[in-house]
C-alpha cells in the first residue's frame, strides 16, 4: 500500500513538473526584439482632433493570432459664450472618447519568428459645442464653444488567446513626436517580464 502511494505521488509530481515546464516554455521565450519596444505617435490634426498609431515587434510567439488594441481617451476645455456673444473661460474638463483602434497579427506569416504588432485609433474628436452646464459656464444661457483637446492617456495592448503579451499605459502622453513606453514601469505582460 505504501509503495503504491509513493508511485502515485511520484507520478503526480512528474506530471506537475512536466506541465509546469510546458506552460513556462510557452511564455518564457516571448520578448520584445531589439529596438522593438512598444511605441506610439499621437497626431493632432487640429485643436479638436487627434489620432494615434502604435507598434511593437515581438519574438517567440506561437502560431495563434494576436489581437492588438489602442485606446486613447481625452478631455476638452471650452470657452463659454452667451447669447450676446460675450466670451468667458469654461471651468470644466469635458470627457471625450475614448478613440479605439484594433488589429490582428498572424505570427505564422512573419519571418524569423518576429511579429510586427501595430494598430491605429480612429479620430478622437471633441464636439464643437457643448451645453453651458457641461463646460462649466456661468449659467444655462451660455454654451461651450472653441474646444481645446488634451489626451488623457493611451493604452497599447496585445493578447494571444487568454495570454496578455503586453499592456502598456502612459498618462498625459506627448503629442506630435513618437514616444516609447518604459517597459519596466509602464508595461505588464509576458513580454515585459
Amino acid at each position: 500500500m505504501m509503495r503504491r502511494f509513493r508511485i502515485l505521488t511520484a507520478g503526480i509530481w512528474t506530471f506537475l513538473l512536466v506541465m509546469g515546464g510546458s506552460l513556462a516554455a510557452q511564455t518564457q521565450g516571448v520578448h520584445f526584439t531589439q529596438n522593438g519596444d512598444p511605441s506610439c505617435t499621437i497626431t493632432l490634426s487640429s485643436a479638436t482632433s487627434a489620432s494615434a498609431t502604435c507598434d511593437a515587434e515581438v519574438a517567440g510567439l506561437g502560431q495563434e493570432l494576436v489581437n492588438i488594441t489602442v485606446t486613447m481617451p481625452g478631455t476638452a476645455v471650452y470657452q463659454c459664450v452667451n447669447k450676446g456673444g460675450n466670451l468667458a473661460p469654461g471651468q470644466n474638463q469635458v470627457l471625450v472618447g475614448p478613440a479605439v483602434g484594433s488589429a490582428t497579427a498572424n505570427p505564422s506569416e512573419d519571418e524569423n519568428g518576429r511579429t510586427l504588432l501595430e494598430a491605429s485609433t480612429n479620430a478622437l474628436t471633441a464636439p464643437t459645442t457643448v451645453s453651458g452646464q457641461a463646460a462649466g459656464c456661468p449659467n444655462g444661457n451660455w454654451k461651450g464653444i472653441n474646444p481645446t483637446l488634451t489626451i488623457s492617456s493611451i493604452t497599447f495592448t496585445a493578447t494571444q488567446g487568454t495570454q496578455t503579451i503586453f499592456s502598456c499605459t502612459r498618462s498625459s502622453p506627448p503629442t506630435g513626436t513618437p514616444f516609447t513606453f518604459n517597459v519596466d514601469t509602464e508595461c505588464m505582460g509576458v513580454a515585459a517580464e
